[in-house]
């Protein structure tokens, strides 16, 4: 196993820098609403962030002596690395490969950095709604529980409505994303049978005449990578058994109010805490 305490270190602070610059673009849009043109660059940013989290992961438990200066997609990486639920996992599911359904989960075992799949070990607690600029209607969701429709895929439901708005954002494909989700509902096809590029949790609840990324649903984005990489490095760290740094998150980001640096004052989940590892 080529993955180091100091590499995974690295990793997590270079992810906190990014979600830090998400919470410098919430507070810049709080003391103006007039400022929505941020919500694209919140949701890319932490969308961004995560890729980079999971993927430097990933190419550090295999690449000896790793360095930031390696950071970036890896030849070969399946394209789903950082996004578990697209049609990819489900052609996996279909063959029966439920214990390691998702691409990442494979990888991090067979280089020795994890015992069972990763995202077995996902709890998290998403927000399924949003008004204004509160994300709303906030689920506990536990990957590898049961019923699927309740935990699983809820949070691949977010996972891809993320991956979504970040395309969205990247490649100013609003109309086209706000369109492909129209023609899904018009369907009749289950959210969870839509791939990632039709996904419509997006746009759900949005003008339909201009298809735009809401506030409350940019921080939901924001909310829900603070939890993946934070829940991603503690569980690395427990299974590898080393000793506990402050690769972790900010605590006082998950809280229901910050209490001081960056937004603090606010409340920037709708009145609700986030889950902690």
């Amino acid at each position: 196993m080529q993955l180091t305490q100091d590499s995974l270190h690295g990793i997590a602070l270079e992810a906190r820098g990014g979600l830090r610059e998400c919470l410098n673009m919430i507070e810049l849009h709080a003391r103006d609403r007039e400022r929505s043109f941020l919500n694209p660059g919140i949701v890319l940013t932490a969308a961004a962030t995560w890729e980079r989290f999971m993927v430097d992961v990933c190419h550090a438990s295999e690449k000896a002596a790793w360095t930031l200066e390696d950071s970036g997609w890896k030849r070969g990486y399946d394209a789903s690395v950082p996004w578990p639920g697209g049609s990819k996992d489900r052609n996996r599911e279909g063959r029966g490969q439920d214990q390691q359904e998702h691409h990442v989960d494979g990888l991090l075992i067979r280089n020795g950095v994890l015992t069972e799949p990763l995202t077995s070990l996902w709890t998290l607690h998403v927000a399924t709604g949003w008004f204004g600029a509160d994300p709303t209607e906030w689920r506990r969701a536990d990957y590898a529980a049961r019923p699927y429709a309740e935990n699983r895929d809820i949070i691949r439901a977010a996972m891809l409505g993320a991956k979504s708005a970040r395309d969205a954002a990247a490649h100013r494909l609003y109309y086209k994303k706000a369109q492909q989700a129209r023609l899904v509902r018009q369907d009749g096809e289950p959210d969870e049978d839509a791939d990632q590029r039709d996904w419509c949790y997006v746009w759900q609840s949005d003008n339909p005449g201009k298809p735009t990324i809401q506030h409350g649903y940019a921080r939901g984005v924001v909310a829900l990578v603070i939890q993946l990489v934070d829940i991603t490095v503690a569980t690395i760290r427990e299974h590898q058994g080393w000793a506990v740094t402050d690769s972790q998150l900010p605590s006082a980001w998950f809280r229901q109010k910050i209490p001081s640096g960056t937004c603090a004052g606010m409340e920037l989940w709708g009145g609700h805490e986030l889950w902690r590892a």
